[in-house]
């Protein structure tokens, strides 16, 4: 999303998007509201923010960040939601909606690691689900980074696939 007021993906084209699709689950990212500012969504929704932390230091200082949202119907239930990951139950999947910190970040790997073990070990209270991960990995998955190796290497163990790879149209379909 790149902000909720950015010109281009902003709330208001979001809104539009959900008016004309009517989903029962839409995910984004980086939507950079405060947990105050959430509300600003006027659409089903559950979702974290990155922001805690730094409205809690005081003064707002530098580019905003971070920040989950999973837009669903209120009939849908809502399983766990963190800063950097929510899962969503719908019928017979998890919805894994997802943000890995971007490069710079300290201890990046690390935190990764943690994200998607976390991530893992909610998924093995439900073995009978299928999984659907989405989100910004911040990490280009076909080259050899420390991160992108982690992550494909999380896809490949359950047998997750790529959807860029496996469907490559698809995936182009929804980045129009």
């Amino acid at each position: 999303m790149h902000g909720f007021n950015n010109q281009g993906y902003s709330a208001n084209a979001i809104q539009e998007m959900i008016n004309i699709i009517d989903p029962d689950v839409f995910l984004c990212q980086e939507h950079w509201l405060t947990p105050a500012n959430l509300h600003k969504f006027h659409v089903f929704m559950f979702g974290s923010t990155a922001m805690s932390n730094r409205v809690e230091a005081g003064i707002l200082r530098g580019r905003p960040f971070g920040g989950l949202m999973c837009m669903i119907k209120n009939d849908l239930c809502t399983i766990h939601s963190e800063e950097q990951f929510v899962i969503v139950k719908v019928t017979n999947f998890l919805i894994i909606n997802v943000y890995l910190p971007c490069v710079g970040t300290g201890d990046r790997l690390l935190i990764c690691e943690d994200i998607l073990e976390n991530i893992w070990s909610l998924c093995e209270c439900y073995p009978s689900c299928e999984y659907l991960i989405a989100g910004d990995f911040n990490a280009d998955l076909n080259n050899h980074s420390d991160v992108a190796v982690h992550v494909n290497s999380f896809i490949s163990c359950p047998g997750f696939s790529r959807c860029d790879i496996s469907t490559p149209l698809l995936w182009t379909a929804h980045l129009l």
